[in-house]
């Protein structure tokens, strides 16, 4: 591939510690199968020790210290395992970029792609578009308590973030990399929920953000049922939109009666064709090896 070609293209990437390797491993695959031939980057927010071949998987594995990112030994020592996975995202992404590739797309873990997103992060080929954010609500959910939880957790979801290179994007990955490498946990009293509630700020501080409001891209339980769920064979549909990405948030194999432990309300019996979904996500889950890689011990730090 020559340099020009790459500079135009995209790539993927995602996050998993060993635990969650399973997980990581669906993101890829799913993703695989709707965009053969873009590149596949999975960062392991850990460590080997022997668990698996990271040659063997179908995607290219990095590890932290390929982040040129010398915070990372001290952050991997005073954060929790979920806070360190969170807190490499602008690491992961700006390393990317640095490959040569002119756009790449975060995928967090608990997601399957469901189509093709390709006319998504052509949004990033727009004069002036740098930033491409999913909000969790795009209309009220006729409940205070519901949505007053979502204040808290933020008006984006951090599942789904793309980024083209140079400028407004360089900028607010710098950005985001300094306050997560000091404050990437979750303390609602004092405004913070992991990674996820600093991009509230970048919408209003840089230029060139665009908010996805396909209501086919990140569907997850913070708007189940309200937003309506078809299933036709292979294909999914949200409000009439093709679903391109489903998220899993709180998604627990050994509870498959309910669709996260966040909300005890949420239970199959409630979810319409989305339980279809969700057993389709199971089924990649135990493929992918889940059994095995949950397992697998955290080894950091």
């Amino acid at each position: 591939m020559r340099v020009g070609e790459r500079e135009a293209g995209w790539a993927l990437c995602t996050i998993a510690a060993k635990p969650q390797w399973a997980l990581g491993r669906v993101v890829a695959r799913s993703f695989a199968r709707h965009h053969p031939g873009v590149p596949v980057f999975v960062l392991l927010a850990d460590r080997v020790d022997g668990a698996f071949d990271p040659a063997g998987e179908p995607f290219t594995m990095i590890t932290p210290d390929q982040l040129d990112a010398p915070e990372t030994e001290e952050m991997a020592r005073r954060y929790t395992a979920q806070e360190f996975s969170y807190a490499l995202t602008p690491m992961l992404l700006q390393w990317v970029l640095r490959q040569g590739f002119g756009r790449v797309l975060f995928i967090k873990q608990e997601s399957l792609v469901t189509a093709s997103l390709e006319p998504v992060m052509d949004r990033l080929r727009q004069p002036g578009v740098s930033l491409l954010l999913t909000p969790h609500l795009l209309a009220p959910l006729g409940s205070v308590a519901r949505e007053l939880n979502i204040l808290q957790c933020g008006t984006f979801n951090g599942g789904f973030v793309a980024v083209r290179g140079g400028g407004e994007g360089d900028r607010f990955l710098a950005w985001w990399r300094g306050r997560l490498a000091e404050d990437c946990r979750y303390d609602p009293a004092a405004g913070l929920h992991f990674e996820q509630r600093w991009l509230d700020l970048a919408a209003g501080m840089m230029e060139g953000v665009e908010v996805v409001r396909d209501p086919g891209v990140n569907v997850g339980h913070w708007h189940l049922p309200e937003r309506q769920v078809r299933v036709e064979g292979e294909t999914i549909w949200a409000d009439g939109s093709l679903c391109r990405l489903f998220r899993f948030s709180g998604f627990e194999m050994e509870h498959p009666e309910r669709a996260t432990r966040y909300f005890e309300r949420l239970r199959m019996e409630r979810m319409g064709e989305a339980a279809t979904v969700f057993a389709r996500y199971r089924a990649e889950l135990a493929a992918a090896g889940y059994w095995e890689t949950r397992a697998w011990g955290y080894s950091l730090p």
